[in-house]
């Protein structure tokens, strides 16, 4: 009997945030880092020298992260020097939690927590109780990750500190979101976006108006999400056409990213509406500024994109050669949850064509064993 497949509609698009940035490459001064040490005799200023140092091997060698963290937190206790041994503490519970050892990190993250609380830091608990967030949402506790949100949005509004309040509220409506509860995660990140606007901050304005579009889609008020979109993409085309001016240097590269995520957004949206010849523009559009910024995955992204709009035209021999572009590009960069997409969206073309049946178990079976890989 021929399996069922899964008609998944796996456009690129998600929130509108930019990635981390781990490039590998070790940091200019981590060699001046570690010459300093040699030269230091205070226990208390090799400690704080250690933590940097350790910091600095996050993105290069996770094992030298650890252990000149550990030394740092070895020689505050010596000294004892309380926040020294809080930031250490805290430091490790980030890099066990990069390596996906989540419950060590939050035991760690709590112990920096405590001592942050004895000693009145309000900016280093939010920093503890939103790394420890973070792990429960990895971990798949929505409600424990928003209980710990929860209490440091309390501590901004403490502080009235509108930044923190502004991004404590965007992560907020990120865990409703992925809870699937639309409707909270609306109100947050619109709470979000009057905090985002009162800053000025153009990034963090035109990615809270891209995620209140996001949530009007899911909804199915594809006319709001359009209004939202187009509101985001306004703000982002402006600064990226003013990249000489001073000050925004460090918003650029977040706002290439919003901006291509909002285009790929409009474009699944006018798909959806069956404005296929607009959702193609906007793919294509995407898909440009791609191999504009030289963006791999991007490129991969937008040519998936563009042949699930190839796909509903019924233009099937294209959309299949679109999705072989961007499969040659995934499977270079090893991207495996990418893979798996595009797997499913073959084996959807070839069910709908209907003259080749053994490739849609091909490929089924190839998605079954992707899925089996990433789980």
């Amino acid at each position: 009997m021929m399996r069922t497949v899964a008609v998944i509609i796996t456009f690129v698009f998600l929130s509108f945030n930019a990635p981390l940035n781990a490039s590998g490459e070790e940091l200019p001064h981590l060699d001046s880092l570690i010459n300093t040490l040699s030269t230091l005799d205070n226990d208390t200023n090799k400690a704080r020298v250690l933590l940097e140092i350790g910091w600095e091997y996050r993105r290069v060698d996770r094992i030298n992260a650890i252990a000149f963290t550990e030394r740092s937190r070895e020689l505050s206790i010596q000294v004892n020097n309380r926040k020294g041994i809080s930031s250490s503490l805290n430091n490790l519970g980030v890099f066990y939690s990069d390596s996906g050892l989540y419950e060590r990190s939050i035991k760690l993250t709590k112990q920096s927590l405590a001592i942050d609380k004895e000693l009145g830091d309000s900016a280093g608990m939010v920093l503890c109780l939103l790394n420890i967030a973070d792990d429960y949402v990895q971990m798949g506790e929505p409600n424990e990750a928003l209980e710990y949100t929860n209490k440091a949005l309390v501590i901004e509004r403490l502080r009235d500190n509108i930044p923190g309040m502004a991004v404590n509220l965007f992560r907020k409506a990120k865990i409703y979101e992925d809870m699937a509860n639309f409707i909270l995660a609306l109100e947050c990140y619109e709470q979000s976006l009057v905090y985002y606007e009162e800053l000025g901050s153009e990034a963090g304005t035109s990615k809270a108006l891209g995620n209140i579009g996001i949530m009007h889609e899911y909804n199915g008020a594809y006319d709001l999400a359009i209004k939202y979109y187009l509101k985001a993409l306004a703000i982002a085309e402006k600064q990226l056409a003013h990249v000489e001016l001073p000050g925004i240097e460090g918003e650029i590269e977040q706002m290439r990213f919003i901006m291509v995520n909002l285009l790929s957004s409009l474009g699944a949206v006018y798909c959806y509406l069956g404005e296929y010849d607009r959702a193609m523009g906007y793919m294509q559009w995407s898909y440009r500024l791609n191999n504009k910024y030289e963006n791999k995955a991007g490129i991969a992204g937008s040519l998936n994109n563009m042949g699930m709009v190839l796909k509903y035209q019924g233009k099937y021999i294209e959309a299949l050669e679109s999705y072989m572009k961007s499969l040659a590009i995934s499977e270079e960069l090893g991207d495996k949850w990418e893979i798996a997409g595009i797997y499913n969206n073959i084996a959807v073309v070839y069910y709908e064509k209907g003259d080749n049946m053994d490739m849609v178990k091909e490929y089924l079976d190839g998605l079954a064993t992707k899925n089996r890989t990433i789980s």
